[in-house]
């Protein structure tokens, strides 16, 4: 559909934001969140599009002060953990909290700065 809407020469773009796995503490907090996705549920990196140049790609690092309460939130609010069975889903938020209290980078802290990546990516049409 991209093609037909755009004029010629126009531009697609996609942005996904994504917690930052390169810290030690996020990449374990991802690690418990994605326990339950089936292998390859990670979408891949966009493109190539057909009729669209060479997809260019750009990173942007930027945080979110959350407690550890918020964390345990957002994790509860990822669809693969909703559709868990509850003792299943319980687990897990445990788990997120057991790790908040123990890691030296968010122990005994009453917030702290989880860190996003936002990747934007963009093609032009005819490219």
């Amino acid at each position: 559909e991209a093609p037909r809407v755009l004029r010629p020469g126009g531009r697609l773009g996609m942005v996904g934001n994504v917690m930052d796995v390169e810290v030690d503490w996020v990449r374990e907090l991802d690690a418990l969140i994605e326990a339950g996705r089936r292998p390859g549920g990670r979408a891949p990196e966009p493109g190539p599009f057909p009729g669209f140049g060479p997809v260019e790609h750009a990173s942007f690092a930027h945080v979110h002060r959350m407690t550890p309460e918020d964390v345990v939130a957002l994790a509860g609010s990822i669809s693969r953990i909703i559709v868990l069975p509850e003792h299943e889903r319980a687990r897990v938020l445990d788990d997120i909290r057991t790790l908040l209290a123990g890691h030296p980078d968010t122990a005994g802290r009453e917030s702290f700065d989880l860190p996003y990546r936002a990747d934007a990516y963009r093609a032009q049409l005819g490219g």
